[in-house]
């Protein structure tokens, strides 16, 4: 008997200032200026594609587990679902998880990341040459 697992599924939330500004008239003829600032937040929930490589929390740049080298791209399908490819950095560069892409690698911090234990992964990273580095991340 096979069960079937949903996907997993992550939620964004995005919040958005809006400015506002409300003159009036007072009695005695004085006119004052208030400004109203209101914080408005929106929900998406995602939806994780059952071939994802990586349960993306958002479309964007995530960094791999076990190096600096490698890391995580999420995009939204034409389906509306999340979909996580692994990429690798060309030689010399690392990804840098504060500018959300691959940066020479002098000039990232130190690499903390160790794998713990084995990992086995099926699906190869995807190599970027330096070439594709501007395009790729823009």
């Amino acid at each position: 008997m096979t069960t079937l697992v949903p996907p997993p599924t992550s939620t964004e939330i995005t919040t958005e200032s809006i400015n506002e500004e409300i003159t009036s008239a007072g009695i005695n003829g004085e006119i004052t200026t208030e400004s109203i600032t209101e914080e408005a937040s929106t929900e998406k929930e995602w939806e994780v594609d059952e071939l994802s490589l990586y349960p993306c929390p958002a479309p964007g740049y995530y960094p791999y587990e076990s190096d600096c080298v490698r890391f995580y791209k999420c995009i939204e399908t034409a389906e509306g679902k999340l979909k996580g490819q692994r990429y690798k950095c060309p030689g010399g560069f690392s990804f840098s998880e504060e500018l959300e892409k691959c940066w020479p690698t002098e000039e990232v911090p130190p690499c903390q990341r160790v794998p713990e234990g084995p990992i086995i992964r099926f699906a190869p990273a995807i190599q970027l040459l330096v070439s594709d580095l501007a395009w790729f991340f823009n």
